[in-house]
């Protein structure tokens, strides 16, 4: 038998037939794995740009002389964290008007939008 199983269901109509109907595993399986294993890159996405950001920001600070330094070090915080959220913002519009249009690869759009929540 081919991938493909058939299995009988009774159809509560006058007649009592039995229609077919046609169940994909293997293919719902890969697709499953699929989705999880992008889910999974773009959160090592969002992981890797947040601890790197985190340890540029603590390395920053650790090495600032005067409290001037240390001011533009947060006021630069402050500014990638606004520049992000209105990025993430963007990016939500961007990400389902790319998947209502259906032609595009989603990967490129997605990545931005986990660097950004980074």
């Amino acid at each position: 038998m081919s991938d493909t199983q058939f299995y009988g269901r009774f159809d509560n109509s006058s007649n009592n037939s039995q229609e077919p109907t046609s169940v994909r595993s293997e293919s719902n399986a890969y697709s499953i794995a699929k989705v999880f294993g992008y889910m999974f890159m773009w959160l090592l996405v969002t992981t890797v740009v947040t601890f790197g950001l985190a340890f540029l920001f603590n390395y920053f600070l650790t090495h600032a002389g005067t409290t001037a330094e240390k001011d533009r070090i947060f006021t630069a915080e402050i500014a990638v964290a606004i520049t992000a959220g209105i990025g993430v913002l963007i990016m939500t519009f961007v990400t389902q008007f790319v998947i209502l249009r259906g032609r595009h690869n989603i990967a490129v759009p997605a990545t931005i939008y986990a660097v950004l929540m980074g």
